[in-house]
């Protein structure tokens, strides 16, 4: 009788070790998990700023294209690094990691669009030089048209990739303390 009851109280305090180990280990995972998409948060707020400044900034007060490269960029560095440890912590569902993913991969393209243009316009030529005037004129301006298209893309990815934040924090508020 003795041994069975050293056996039965070793495999209950076993099963209670592991039990409380798994809880605390998705607690702090939880924890990680609510920062990194509160900072996605931030970025997602910083994308659509930085494009609703580029739309309206890239068109002149009479509705012309205007040539114009800001020193700012799209920030990315939760969602790269976050999406994917909040992923493995299951605290998104594969649609939502895709509406963030797919937010990143459009900042990243419109950052890499204002890259060319600060390119472009660091080796804008002299007007007396006609030939490569025009050529940097016209690039300079596909190129700002591209910028826009790109933020465009940007600010229609705004707002799925928000709800998958919210609805991922929604899910994970339950544990938070009051």
């Amino acid at each position: 009788m003795t041994g069975e009851l050293v056996l039965t109280s070793s495999l209950i305090a076993a099963i209670v070790t592991f039990v409380l180990t798994q809880f605390a280990t998705w607690q702090k995972n939880a924890k990680q998990s609510r920062a990194l998409l509160r900072g996605i948060q931030i970025e997602i707020s910083h994308a659509s700023t930085c494009a609703k400044a580029y739309l309206s900034e890239s068109i002149d007060a009479d509705g012309e294209l205007k040539p114009w490269a800001p020193a700012y960029r799209v920030a990315t560095e939760f969602m790269r690094d976050g999406v994917l440890q909040v992923a493995a912590n299951t605290h998104l569902t594969a649609i939502e990691v895709e509406q963030i993913h797919n937010l990143y991969v459009a900042s990243g393209a419109a950052n890499r669009c204002l890259a060319l243009l600060e390119a472009l316009n660091s080796r804008r030529p002299s007007i007396l030089e006609m030939t490569a005037y025009e050529t940097w004129s016209t690039d300079i301006f596909c190129e700002t048209d591209r910028c826009r298209m790109k933020f465009g893309d940007l600010t229609a990815l705004i707002d799925p990739a928000r709800a998958a934040t919210v609805a991922a924090l929604e899910r994970l508020a339950w544990f938070e303390a009051s």
